[in-house]
């Protein structure tokens, strides 16, 4: 009666266990050799010889056992059934792919690699870490909370006309009596950005590019000077003032809009302290600084101002 195909399987693995553990042995007898006959007589070569025939035929006993275990597992193997059905090695048939992979240097270019994603991982976690402890944004922040008092729907500073806009600054026109707020360009009816050019009286004049309600960029230049290159050329807010004191108020104008912006307030009112932020220039060359009591630092008016109660400071006497 023919075998059942896993109990021919399970004694073939138990020949394969008993064959290396033979050739373990085979391999240990081998290594060690003849015994040393430690006798100093006469008769000293008859053991040896003796000693090597124990030897010899200690070999010659493995070497018989290791055959017979070898042709028992050839008998087994030829009386396993041949399977029709296609083998499926699994991901192993990858292995065969690339002819070349012992040419590959796959080990000298995993390291780098490994190395590059831990190193980017930890900067990407530094990054999160900071990102959300620095918020800055421009548009209100909403809870995610829902509130149980009805609150005022934000205004949406984006989605507002320029007639709008031009409503909004008209009302605003008696609450700065040393500013001159005019629209320099309006881009047609629909919600398209438009200019506006403030002027602080006899001092400086800023161009802010307005969508909506929302200031989007702002350039500031003295008084008698010009945001064109020429008569002929479009308003550039990339175009700088030639003097340094104006190209420091609009770096701290760009601040305090993402500053102002970036706070729970809406856009409108946003926009009414950024302009409260020009009229405090009025008295740009006039007034000393807050800390130092100076006009002058390194050649330097006090060009900051506080972002709540307006007070000028210079940049050194900021930091401090």
């Amino acid at each position: 009666m023919a075998e059942n195909p896993l109990e021919s399987l399970a004694n073939g693995l138990k020949l394969l266990q008993t064959l290396r553990a033979q050739v373990n042995s085979f391999s240990e007898l081998v290594f060690k050799g003849p015994a040393n006959v430690e006798d100093d007589s006469e008769f000293k070569f008859l053991f040896e010889e003796e000693s090597e025939e124990d030897f010899m035929s200690e070999l010659r006993k493995n070497l018989s056992e290791s055959s017979q275990i070898v042709t028992e597992f050839e008998k087994i193997v030829c009386s396993l059934p041949a399977s029709s059905l296609p083998t499926n090695p699994g991901p192993t048939s990858l292995l065969g792919i690339d002819p070349l992979l012992d040419k590959t240097p796959i080990p000298q270019q995993a390291i780098p690699t490994y190395k590059w994603l831990s190193k980017m991982h930890d900067e990407a976690s530094l990054m999160a870490n900071l990102s959300s402890s620095n918020l800055v944004r421009r548009n209100p922040l909403t809870s995610l909370v829902p509130s149980k008092k009805p609150k005022k729907g934000n205004v949406i500073g984006y989605q507002v006309l320029p007639s709008g806009l031009e409503n909004l600054i008209s009302q605003l026109a008696g609450y700065f009596q040393d500013l001159s707020i005019t629209v320099v360009k309006v881009n047609g009816p629909q919600i398209n950005p438009c200019i506006l050019e403030v002027g602080v009286t006899q001092v400086m004049k800023a161009l802010l590019l307005m969508r909506g309600y929302v200031i989007e960029n702002v350039s500031v230049k003295a008084a008698n000077e010009s945001f064109k290159v020429s008569e002929s050329a479009k308003l550039d807010f990339n175009y700088l003032s030639k003097h340094e004191v104006f190209r420091k108020i609009s770096q701290h104008a760009k601040c305090a809009i993402v500053s102002y912006q970036s706070s729970s307030l809406s856009p409108d009112i946003c926009l009414r302290q950024m302009l409260f932020w020009f009229q405090s220039y009025k008295s740009l060359f006039t007034s000393p600084c807050s800390k130092c009591n100076k006009i002058l630092v390194d050649f330097l008016p006090p060009t900051m101002r506080d972002l709540r109660i307006y007070e000028p400071l210079h940049v050194f006497c900021s930091k401090i």
